[in-house]
């Protein structure tokens, strides 16, 4: 029986409620927790003792982007280990050498399709998370 938590960070309501659903219905024991903002999103990490297995988050948003997002939970020790899915509009190629200076996981194109979202969070966030138990 798998449970965790997932946070799912998107400015765009209609794109976190399609990703939000796409992760619920593809892990139904897992519980998806969504932001529209990201200090809001690190409020919940740093404050909530959730079972947090992963982030999925957009890359580029108005005040606080992913990639800001993103170096905030790898300075705080207890997160800095959380696998990062970013997803984006944007070319990969834009933001390869950020995204390989923090190794994220993974990185989709917009609109992601579920199935490669599911395969992603499979891969990344539950298989990893054997491995480390």
């Amino acid at each position: 029986m798998e449970e965790g938590t997932i946070v799912l960070l998107e400015d765009d309501k209609s794109a976190r409620e399609i990703i939000s659903d796409m992760l619920e219905r593809g892990f139904p024991k897992l519980k998806v927790v969504a932001f529209q903002r990201g200090d809001d999103a690190l409020d919940f990490l740093f404050e909530s003792n959730a079972p947090v297995i992963g982030i999925v988050s957009d890359l580029m948003m108005k005040d606080f982007d992913g990639i800001d997002f993103l170096a905030a939970i790898k300075k705080h020790p207890r997160w800095a280990y959380l696998p990062f899915i970013f997803l984006s509009g944007a070319d990969y190629s834009v933001f390869q050498n950020l995204i390989n200076q923090y190794k994220i996981a993974s990185f989709l194109a917009k609109p992601v399709k579920e199935e490669v979202l599911i395969q992603s969070v499979q891969e990344h966030f539950l298989h990893r998370r054997r491995r480390v138990s």
